[in-house]
């Protein structure tokens, strides 16, 4: 009886010692280079600049917002139109999350620091409080809008206090680092893994995870000090490694079902989704090749990239993005491709209004609609 007894512990043993062998396998399975979890090597390449001919065109669209598309705080408007109604996508005037990591990005890519912690006032008054985790809309005149985060946002955030206490060396910025990327660790994660949000009001935490919204290299520069984020990088990674559609159309599913261990796939394609995707795989040497030769099909031979495709690469609209193409831009300057970089740099400039009598002029909008998008704008910004 004990021999029986004794061979069945070993037998559960040396399952368990497998199981743990997978699985540390499985978490080691990408593991990215040295300088790819260090803030500086992240401050050089945010400091990349291709073309200073473009400078004009910068200053353009960054008056643009400051003056027509800003609040009295200094929260950039979702749109440059108001509206009254408040649906459950962002409309109007309306200040996001998104915005203020952008723009806080963009602070740092200028050394604007005045502007950095104007936008980083504001992201202290949209706290979800007492965590430190960020209202993913508010407005000035409500700013409990919104009870929910949207990981994505944070970890912009995060990336920006990041390079600013890297650039300025302020310590309150690593005081608040440390303290939004605890409560992610605490409240965004299933499984081990980076869900989409938190919500405060409900205590809820999501179970599905977009896969542009793992910002693989800001998790990476995170897990240098504090370890529990090696856990969902690892998970990150590889959930977008096996969201990849095809060679053929080699573009990434939407969504992740943490809870169900299954793609959520549907037929259509967003491009801003993928290409924010992609972005995120530039900045750590996992975009593949054959990603890149699509980008360059699309803007030599198409001489275009659309907002949507079906599963098989069919374009399902005719419109087109600035933000797209700023993506792009960006993307290209993560992996110093400069010939990519000039494609979409002209193609993102034909939708700025250079019309001096035009009351967009400077924007990036259509002059017919008057509408203007924040995310278009700073997405522009952020590829100059």
């Amino acid at each position: 009886m004990f021999g029986m007894n004794f061979k069945k512990i070993i037998s559960v043993i040396l399952t368990i010692s497998l199981i743990s062998a997978v699985t540390f396998a499985c978490e080691k399975a990408y593991v990215l280079e040295e300088k790819y979890y260090l803030a500086p090597n992240l401050l050089e390449m945010n400091r990349v600049q291709i073309d200073h001919n473009l400078d004009e065109n910068e200053v353009e669209a960054f008056q643009f917002v400051r003056r027509h598309m800003s609040s009295q705080s200094g929260g950039v408007f979702t749109n440059y139109l108001d509206t009254q109604e408040v649906k459950d996508h962002a409309t109007g005037h309306e200040v996001l999350s998104e915005s203020m990591g952008l723009l806080m990005l963009y602070a740092v890519q200028e050394n604007d620091k005045d502007l950095f912690d104007q936008q980083f006032t504001l992201t202290i008054r949209a706290l979800l409080e007492p965590t430190y985790l960020v209202k993913w809309r508010i407005k000035d005149s409500d700013r409990n809008l919104s009870m929910s985060s949207a990981s994505i946002d944070d970890l912009r955030i995060a990336r920006a206090l990041i390079l600013a206490k890297e650039l300025w060396g302020d310590e309150k910025y690593s005081v608040f680092l440390d303290k939004i990327s605890e409560d992610m660790l605490q409240l965004n994660l299933s499984s081990g893994q980076l869900t989409n949000y938190y919500n405060h009001e409900t205590e809820e935490t999501g179970t599905i995870i977009d896969l542009s919204y793992l910002d693989l290299r800001t998790m990476a520069i995170l897990s240098k000090t504090d370890s529990k984020w090696v856990r969902p990088l690892g998970h990150g990674l590889t959930t977008i490694k096996g969201g990849y559609i095809s060679d053929t159309f080699p573009l990434y599913h939407r969504s992740y079902d943490v809870e169900n261990e299954a793609y959520i796939k549907v037929n259509t394609i967003n491009i801003i989704d993928s290409l924010t995707t992609m972005l995120h795989l530039s900045e750590v040497g996992e975009l593949e090749q054959n990603s890149v030769d699509w980008l360059y099909k699309q803007l030599i031979e198409v001489g275009h990239i659309y907002i949507q495709y079906d599963v098989n690469g069919k374009q399902t609209s005719q419109l087109e993005s600035t933000a797209a193409y700023a993506l792009v831009a960006r993307l290209a300057k993560a992996v110093g491709d400069q010939q990519l970089y000039k494609l979409a740099i002209a193609k993102m400039s034909l939708y700025q209004i250079k019309d001096k009598s035009s009351v967009l002029y400077g924007a990036f909008g259509d002059d017919q609609t008057l509408q203007v998008f924040s995310y278009d704008n700073l997405q522009a910004l952020l590829a100059y």
